[in-house]
């Protein structure tokens, strides 16, 4: 983890104390604002996240991370996986203003729909989030070039 996550200079927060925090937030489903205090504030979570988001750091360390725990959990297994899942989940969004929202038509929702690519054993490979009446062919296009990328 070291090559993807640069340590050449002090921090008042690591950033494996950040990186914790923010696998927190994805595991829980927890809202950013309500961390619990043994991580840093949510605003520097959230920096980190967009900007490591914005860089690509994110998809490498979300790879590394399910290598590893593929390694880890069968040691015969191949660290990438040979075979992935797509499945798409519309979510009713109250926010006003968005404008990725719209109305599913088929689950009567308003709302977003994601897109999710994981391996057999559950674990997130690529994801894309678009507005909820987004066909299921468009956004699964869209997971699989992320994840090809």
């Amino acid at each position: 983890m070291q090559h993807v996550l640069p340590v050449a200079r002090r921090r008042k927060y690591s950033l494996r104390l950040i990186l914790n925090a923010l696998l927190y937030l994805a595991k829980s489903g927890g809202h950013g604002r309500l961390l619990p205090n043994d991580f840093p504030p949510y605003p520097i979570c959230f920096y980190y996240f967009r900007r490591w988001q914005a860089d690509g750091r994110w998809a490498r360390l979300n790879k590394m991370l399910v290598e590893r725990d593929r390694k880890q959990s069968a040691p015969s297994r191949q660290p990438s996986p040979s075979v992935a899942i797509v499945d798409a989940q519309s979510i009713k969004s109250s926010e006003r203003g968005v404008l990725d929202k719209g109305f599913d038509g088929h689950k009567q929702m308003q709302g977003r729909k994601r897109q999710l690519a994981v391996d057999t054993g559950g674990r997130l490979l690529a994801a894309h989030v678009g507005p909820a009446n987004e066909n299921d062919r468009t956004g699964g296009r869209a997971v699989l070039e992320k994840l090809h990328q």
